[in-house]
């Protein structure tokens, strides 16, 4: 009985010690402001009117250009295309304007034109590119920004990787106009390896230190949550130990 009174105890304890460290971890998170994220539409994201000190990072979500079968680079872009599909999506479940059959193996290129204020915050731009479970590679402009594994046409010239990258965006990726600066992405996606290929997470956009900070509280939670699963079932083995030697 007293074994039992003494697990009991241990377990609301060790609840409750999980419990504050949860909420301070999300109590750690910054307080933006709130505004709804813009959507890209027909290969085009406005964010002329987001700011990135007070609104913070944002997605690179909504329709981008879709070029199946072709991996193009600027200036490969004269004749736009008609096809735009939406981001996050894998191949086989996309909703795709044009007339592309797609496959869930293959390659593609995507490409973004992203309208960002002409007046940019102090200090650099930052992406953070999560892996996508096979090979793919951005570039802003014509310069290469991140690659994980290779992508290739063919099947045996296609390595998979899985790798998130934070990049920051060199000045001169970043085109001023007279009233917006702007940002051209274009991404390759190369998948011979699993059934579903495609950008299936979404692309984040924000200030360097802001893309930083997140990255480090996701591997701080990732830590928090294998440290708390260690500690669970180190005590449930422990708790079993004991109780093999209780007398019944």
């Amino acid at each position: 009985q007293g074994l039992q009174t003494q697990a009991m105890k241990s377990r609301a304890w060790s609840g409750f010690v999980i419990l504050v460290l949860l909420c301070a971890t999300l109590h750690c998170q910054p307080r933006y402001s709130g505004k709804d994220q813009p959507s890209a539409v027909d290969g085009v994201l406005d964010l002329r009117e987001w700011d990135f000190e007070a609104d913070g990072p944002t997605l690179l979500r909504g329709q981008w250009e879709f070029y199946w079968r072709e991996l193009r680079i600027p200036p490969d872009f004269a004749a736009k295309t008609n096809a735009y599909i939406n981001v996050p999506s894998n191949w086989l479940d996309a909703s795709v304007t044009g007339d592309a059959e797609l496959s869930g193996q293959g390659y593609a290129t995507y490409r973004l034109t992203v309208l960002l204020p002409r007046s940019l915050p102090e200090g650099r731009l930052a992406m953070r590119v999560p892996d996508q479970g096979t090979s793919h590679r951005f570039f802003a402009g014509s310069t290469l920004i991140a690659q994980d594994g290779v992508v290739a046409a063919r099947p045996e010239d296609t390595r998979p990787s899985l790798r998130t990258n934070v990049i920051d965006l060199p000045p001169e990726t970043l085109q001023l106009r007279e009233d917006h600066t702007r940002l051209g992405l274009t991404g390759h996606v190369g998948n011979y390896v699993h059934r579903k290929g495609g950008l299936w997470f979404n692309l984040t956009l924000g200030r360097e230190a802001d893309i930083e900070a997140a990255r480090r509280r996701a591997i701080y939670l990732d830590i928090f949550l294998a440290g708390t699963l260690f500690i669970m079932g180190f005590y449930h083995l422990a708790f079993f130990a004991l109780r093999t030697r209780e007398p019944s």
